[in-house]
């Protein structure tokens, strides 16, 4: 064996805590003994190492170093967790990981329904037809991906597998979330999407999730049941320029809360106070 890099290192590192996780060290005794009556047989296989990369303990067996370098090596809790408390190896870790692929978060919000993607740094340069994607992480820039009705688009680095994961299952925030639409409180939708040449599949599979599941809904601003509430007065008193067959997604779907707040103080509780 040898470890020239930080990344071997790390993926020793990784195997015994797989080892510790997994295999008990009577299964590790009972492998060797099969490894010796194997060779017995076939002596095609020279080493222990061999033979555990193709029969592993039961043909389960820890993931190659290709894989780990796609996944756990980018999680940087895990690794941390693996280097302990030695800072110079943490900084040598951090920095080989920060030298690699960069990949960003996008999340695009158009009449209550989120879009999110996973993209790595050269193909949203193409899509933003810039060459610095960095400056724009952790802001909200003006251009859709698709269709003329995206009201903003949010960009963020994300450095590891960690922050990847929760920018895919993380709760909708939703557009201009202090003063949102009637459509976007009526039903705020969250979608984790594959299309405009992204990597988002790639992370699902690492990630073991499906994309049909990654769909969330909910109440992002917990104003419905107050506005279906205000609608149900108004048109109670009789106002009558107002969508009421339907009411969040019809004609006054751009109404924002604050103004349907305003329409039912004037409309119906002026009238009350009278």
């Amino acid at each position: 064996m040898k470890i020239k890099t930080i990344r071997e290192l790390c993926y020793e590192l990784y195997k015994i805590n797989w080892m510790d996780r997994h295999v008990s060290p009577r299964i590790q005794m009972d492998n060797i003994c099969d490894f010796y009556e194997y060779q017995k047989e076939d002596p095609s296989i020279d080493t222990y190492e061999e033979y555990l990369n193709q029969y592993g303990f039961g043909y389960e067996i820890f993931v190659s170093f290709e894989e780990f370098l796609d996944s756990e090596y980018k999680n940087s809790e895990y690794m941390a967790e693996l280097l302990g408390d030695n800072e110079d190896l943490l900084k040598e870790y951090k920095d080989d990981l920060a030298s690699q692929h960069k990949y960003y978060g996008v999340s695009q919000s158009s009449y209550g329904h989120e879009y999110r993607w996973i993209f790595d740094e050269e193909t949203l340069k193409k899509k933003l037809e810039t060459d610095d994607v960095l400056s724009m992480s952790g802001e909200w820039v003006g251009f859709p991906f698709g269709g003329s009705n995206s009201s903003s688009t949010w960009i963020q680095q994300l450095s590891d597998i960690k922050e990847i994961e929760n920018f895919l299952v993380a709760e909708g925030d939703g557009p201009d979330s202090s003063d949102p639409m009637l459509v976007d409180i009526a039903e705020y939708l969250v979608s984790v999407d594959t299309d405009y040449d992204s990597c988002t599949q790639k992370f699902l599979d690492i990630l073991g999730f499906k994309k049909d599941e990654m769909f969330y809904s909910d109440d992002a601003y917990g104003h419905y049941a107050s506005a279906k509430s205000m609608v149900e007065a108004l048109k109670n008193a009789g106002y009558e320029e107002f969508d009421y067959d339907d009411p969040f997604y019809g004609e006054n779907r751009d109404m924002t809360y604050s103004e349907l707040c305003d329409l039912y103080n004037k409309e119906v509780k002026s009238n009350e106070v009278l």
